[in-house]
């Protein structure tokens, strides 16, 4: 009898586990409802047709975009290795579309947010395809990049890429229903 019970017993919990892994993925935004609610924003160094980088950035430290850009199992690694402080450390994905992947400079990064600057303290290029955002473009690389500093999720910031013929800002709005959450 007791035997009988745990078997019904774990045979609900694995049940109950597959189902909860499996919802996460179905609850995952496209990659037009990120663009939509600005969680997705695009930078363009010239035009990728012709030459140039097109970069496309996603604020992952929220597990929900963390997971759905990156998979459960390397989020999980990435957040345990990068995010000692996820109050002062933020992560953005990145990802790249054109042939000239070598302007892609971490040096050349930083954001702005009211007067204080953050600067990207590490960069981890990923292997391709990482990215599990679904409708996206065909991407030529993707990476991570960690800013640090405090930032207030109220208000935006302004993601800059400085070139040698002058800066690519771009706005980057925090949705409330990702920062809302614990990160």
């Amino acid at each position: 009898m007791i035997n009988t019970s745990k078997q019904i017993f774990l045979s609900l919990v694995t049940v109950i586990v597959l189902f909860t892994g499996r919802s996460v993925f179905t609850e995952c935004p496209t990659w037009d409802e990120l663009y939509m609610d600005d969680s997705l924003i695009e930078l363009t160094i010239s035009d990728p047709s012709m030459a140039g980088l097109r970069m496309w950035f996603v604020y992952v430290n929220p597990p929900v975009l963390g997971q759905c850009t990156l998979g459960h199992e390397p989020y999980n690694e990435v957040r345990e290795s990068l995010l000692k402080d996820p109050s002062t450390q933020h992560l953005f994905w990145v990802g790249l579309e054109g042939d000239l992947l070598d302007l892609f400079r971490t040096e050349r990064f930083y954001m702005i947010q009211g007067d204080q600057r953050l600067d990207v303290m590490r960069r981890l290029d990923l292997n391709l395809p990482t990215g599990l955002i679904q409708n996206g473009p065909s991407l030529s690389g993707e990476a991570l990049l960690l800013f640090k500093g405090v930032i207030d999720f109220t208000e935006p910031v302004t993601i800059f890429y400085e070139g040698v013929m002058g800066s690519v800002p771009g706005e980057y709005w925090f949705s409330e229903k990702y920062v809302g959450s614990k990160h």
